[in-house]
């Protein structure tokens, strides 16, 4: 029984560590839009206007993204 209690504060000791490690990091000087779908990190907004794309496609061949209209100023 002292064996397991003793584990089990070991566990909680060794928890927060292993949380803290899983924060991302995003690009700085940037936020996420306004109007991201349930409240999703990306895309963001750079203070320099530019946009920050995430995209997770393992198996992807070909990834694109597309507007209306050109990508330029």
């Amino acid at each position: 029984m002292k064996n397991l209690l003793n584990l089990i504060f070991a566990s909680l000791l060794v928890l927060p560590l292993t949380m803290n490690a899983q924060q991302q990091n995003y690009p700085a000087g940037t936020t996420p839009n306004e109007h991201n779908i349930n409240g999703a990190d990306y895309p963001r907004i750079g203070e320099d206007r530019r946009v920050h794309f995430r995209i997770h496609a393992p198996n992807a061949q070909k990834v694109e993204i597309s507007f209306r209209g050109e990508m330029t100023k």
